[in-house]
């Protein structure tokens, strides 16, 4: 009997949304390697009906998601000798406080990378030379964001 009604209401959705309007796909390529599928509804006028600019879709579209792939976030962890180690970090606005901290796998604090205002993206060097080899995260946090990297130190 659920399924019954589900079937009606689903036909009648696609029958009031097919007579009152019509649907185009169309491909929006806003990165290098993402393609998405946007649906642009453009409404027939009637007398107190309005048409919705197709055109303008894709402009709000491309702008959305375009800002929508800008974030803060860690980069990398990287170290050329595995004693000196660098955090490469990327922000969406500046002039903010933030934290980047180590911890063990137990969840310890080992290591405070920086703590203060980023002014610009940067790499944050640290010294994980008194830290043994093993798995830990390298936490970036801001006052609305949190991220992290997992990296390993291995001699």
């Amino acid at each position: 009997m659920k399924y019954y009604i589900l079937i009606i209401s689903i036909t009648l959705l696609i029958t009031f949304y097919n007579s009152n309007s019509q649907v185009n796909s169309t491909d929006l390529n806003h990165s290098k390697s993402n393609s998405l599928k946007t649906l642009i509804v453009t409404e027939n006028k009637g007398p107190n009906g309005t048409i919705i600019d197709s055109k303008q879709i894709i402009k709000t579209a491309s702008i959305n998601q375009d800002t929508a792939s800008i974030k803060n976030e860690i980069l990398s962890v990287y170290t050329s000798d595995n004693l000196k180690f660098y955090v490469k970090i990327k922000l969406k606005e500046y002039i903010i406080p933030i934290k980047i901290q180590i911890y063990n796998m137990l969840g310890n604090l080992v290591k405070e990378v920086y703590s203060g205002t980023a002014i610009e993206d940067v790499e944050y060097p640290f010294d994980a030379s008194n830290l043994p080899n093993g798995f830990y995260l390298c936490i970036l946090q801001g006052p609305n964001f949190r991220d992290a990297e997992k990296f390993t130190i291995s001699r």
